[in-house]
């Protein structure tokens, strides 16, 4: 699975040189001394790629091997997001990033079919669909191979997951909120801190590498009997104040004397 991510991601370092040295496919093609169909096929990850067609396309776009290596691994090791294409085509057709979570949720092509009473035909589409956007690879009848892991994410920016992110943060702020005291299973803290921008970039990236090393795709099986539940997770902060103003200190009334009431404010035993 590594070594397939591998090729592809030196595919997508070959393309980016391509690109940046203005070379066409039509030149690639008669250097490799193949047609451009099977160029954009090569490059795409549709047809297996040999050692010798990669050290030629390294020569013409002036990477040595290694380097050439290294700049795939590096893609490999960062952060996945959807694409522009991949956010806009979900937005378009929720449902097709729901057919896409059920895969990467382990569910079998016939659970889908059972579960959502689709026919063969619509199996195919989404499949076929999802191939185009380049999520998956479709190997054999209704057969396939994911190209992007389960962990792979929105960017900022993104539109599809916009009404999921406001609707996931009122559910699980009611959830936490109403949590009985010493409950383990929610938390929360809440703060405001002095600090500068630079301090503030410092203290983001470390939540955010905690909080990607959590949701990391891991093997089912990691050494660990207790059964796993799952746990929503939110990391948020911004520049300002964002508390409620305290209630106003009013005047009180000549002559007035009361004790003090313990109990929940603005309200009287």
């Amino acid at each position: 699975m590594v070594e397939t991510r591998l090729s592809l991601e030196m595919c997508e370092v070959m393309k980016a040189h391509l690109k940046a040295k203005q070379i066409p496919y039509k030149a690639l093609a008669e250097w490799l001394n193949l047609s451009e169909v099977s160029i954009k096929r090569l490059l795409n990850g549709h047809q297996a790629m040999n050692m010798d067609k990669a050290i030629q396309i390294a020569a013409l776009i002036e990477l040595s091997m290694s380097e050439l290596m290294k700049q795939a691994e590096e893609r490999l090791s960062a952060w996945p997001h959807y694409s522009d294409e991949q956010d806009a085509a979900f937005y378009a057709e929720p449902g097709l990033f729901s057919f896409l979570t059920a895969l990467h949720n382990g569910l079998s092509i016939h659970q889908i079919r059972e579960q959502h009473d689709l026919d063969r035909h619509s199996i195919y589409l989404y499949l076929r669909d999802l191939e185009k956007l380049g999520v998956l690879k479709i190997t054999g009848d209704l057969r396939f191979k994911l190209r992007l892991p389960k962990h792979t994410a929105f960017r900022k920016d993104a539109r599809f997951p916009n009404y999921y992110k406001k609707s996931m943060l009122t559910n699980l702020q009611q959830r936490v909120c109403s949590a009985a005291k010493g409950e383990q299973n929610s938390h929360l803290m809440m703060a405001t801190v002095a600090m500068t921008p630079e301090e503030f970039r410092c203290y983001t990236q470390k939540q955010e590498a905690l909080f990607l090393n959590a949701i990391r795709e891991r093997p089912e099986n990691d050494g660990q009997e207790e059964e796993k539940v799952t746990y929503s997770l939110v990391v948020m902060g911004a520049a300002g104040d964002y508390y409620e103003a305290l209630a106003d200190i009013q005047r009180k009334p000549v002559g007035e004397v009361s004790e003090p009431v313990v109990g929940e404010p603005g309200k009287t035993a």
